[in-house]
């Protein structure tokens, strides 16, 4: 970057609760630190908001932050859709036929809710089997969309809140974001002030 050579060493951390005294051990003399979420679960995002910032500024505060949006790639190919095709009798997503054993018997006596699906009997094929496989007939079409994706613009807005230096969407599937990645954190890391041990040496960085 900009004619140099940079060397990044990265370290991952374990979660857990039980190793935050390890983890500290790790924050001492990093340049920059590279706080993930998945744009794919807005959980992780809240997670990094509540339980890692607060860690990062305990232990090292003072240290440039890069606000690290991961699985854009899921989010650029659309939301989840998970359907359910009860007109054939099978799983869209599996090819597999639907079972009616799965589904809550109609009480006795009563007739079929609106929509609801009927089961259907096929035999087994076997002589004096009284075994039957059941299928769900003709009925309607189930969507289930999964919880929403985190947008850019709601990234953006995250990384503001944490005080980040900087925020970068990446996806290590396509690999988009990644060189970006990189940059900042040669960029940030450079930017932390240099330990007394540091000074005039530029040469690497260490990022976690």
């Amino acid at each position: 970057m900009g004619g140099k050579s940079y060397v990044l060493s990265l370290f991952d951390t374990a979660g857990q609760e039980e190793y935050i005294h390890l983890r500290a051990l790790s924050y001492v003399n990093c340049d920059v630190f590279l706080l993930c979420f998945s744009v794919a679960t807005p959980e992780s995002l809240q997670q990094a908001h509540d339980k890692w910032l607060p860690e990062l500024q305990r232990f090292s505060p003072g240290t440039p932050l890069v606000l690290v949006a991961t699985q854009i790639d899921r989010r650029d190919d659309g939301p989840d859709v998970v359907v359910t095709d009860f007109s054939s009798g099978v799983d869209i997503a599996t090819g597999k036929p639907i079972m009616a054993s799965a589904l809550a018997p109609p009480a006795t006596g009563s007739a079929p809710a609106s929509g609801a699906t009927k089961p259907v009997s096929s035999s087994s094929g076997r002589r004096g089997s009284n075994k039957h496989s059941q299928v769900v007939a003709p009925s309607s079409v189930k969507l289930k969309l999964r919880p929403p994706f985190v947008s850019t613009k709601e990234g953006q807005q995250a990384a503001v809140r944490l005080q980040a230096d900087c925020y970068v969407e990446c996806s290590s599937l396509t690999e988009a974001g990644i060189s970006r990645l990189r940059e900042a954190a040669i960029e940030f890391g450079l930017r932390r002030p240099d330990p007394e041990e540091k000074k005039g040496c530029n040469c690497s960085c260490v990022v976690l």
